[in-house]
């Protein structure tokens, strides 16, 4: 996307000309940021893979995450690389700024995306309510631009430090008024490149709240795009049920919980907390 010249994730600071050493990383960084065990040769072999393939590695965070997420497996984490790299291409988001992308979030989906803190294991999360969204809104191809841009710069959020990168994330989608309007196959095919394949992303459950059997009609038609993996931590439960997994001071109002964050500020405050993980992690 914006290779330097906005702020978050996908505006990275450019890491620097291509060269075949691997750069030094820091020696000292905040707790979240150490990378521990053989994460760092992990890093390293990634950063000089992915210069050996011309691409620009942006910063030693992005190189980071993506080892981590790949479990040292160079190969995997070199073609996820290249895949979000050929996404951004094709959706040509680096039109849009990351401050504009939030924004979109903000205006369009204040309903439909809340604040909330992290579930009982200490990852962090995130809330929806799938009834609130209309595919039909997002048909034409700036909109549907915005709407991809704003889902990186969500799950970027999830994202502000190394650990929570290990940690992995947890979704909670409210599926209570979720029908066949709310639903398009073709947008959840273009979407799971990249949360399946591209983005170094660790999506530990996907609780599906209320769901009823359309969930399970939905889960059918995207089974062959779906990875069996990620299928099997989409679990429908009832909303009595979230609190097996959430204290109620971590859910947001809209699901029973006491968060009151707001959803501008959940952003701004983990992609503030992203940026200074870039600048540590070097």
């Amino acid at each position: 996307l914006c290779c330097g010249r906005t702020k978050h994730m996908y505006s990275e600071p450019v890491f620097g000309a291509p060269t075949m050493a691997a750069p030094p990383m820091a020696g000292e960084t905040t707790a979240g940021n150490q990378l521990i065990g053989q994460e760092r040769e992990w890093a390293q072999a990634l950063f000089s893979a992915v210069q050996r393939e011309g691409i620009d590695p942006r910063s030693m965070y992005e190189i980071a995450e993506y080892a981590i997420v790949s479990k040292g497996n160079v190969a995997k984490g070199l073609e996820r690389v290249k895949k979000m790299r050929q996404v951004e291409i094709d959706f040509a988001s680096e039109r849009i700024s990351s401050e504009a992308a939030s924004r979109f979030l903000v205006e369009k989906f204040g309903t439909m995306v809340r604040a909330m803190g992290k579930d009982k294991q200490g990852r962090q999360s995130v809330y929806m309510d799938y009834g609130e969204f209309d595919p039909a809104h997002f048909e034409s191809e700036e909109s549907f631009r915005f709407l991809f841009k704003g889902l990186l710069e969500w799950i970027s959020a999830l994202a502000p430090t190394l650990a929570d990168v290990r940690n992995g994330s947890v979704w909670i989608c409210n599926c209570k008024t979720l029908g066949w309007k709310n639903f398009s196959l073709e947008m959840e095919k273009k979407f799971s490149v990249v949360y399946q394949d591209g983005m170094p992303l660790k999506i530990k459950a996907m609780y599906m709240v209320d769901s009823g059997t359309i969930i399970t009609q939905i889960i059918k038609l995207c089974k062959v795009f779906l990875k069996k993996k990620l299928r099997k931590r989409i679990v429908p439960i009832t909303s009595a049920e979230i609190f097996q997994f959430f204290d109620r001071d971590q859910l947001p109002p809209a699901i029973g919980g006491t968060f009151v964050q707001g959803f501008d500020q959940w952003m701004h405050t983990r992609l503030e907390q992203r940026q200074r993980s870039i600048q540590e992690v070097v």
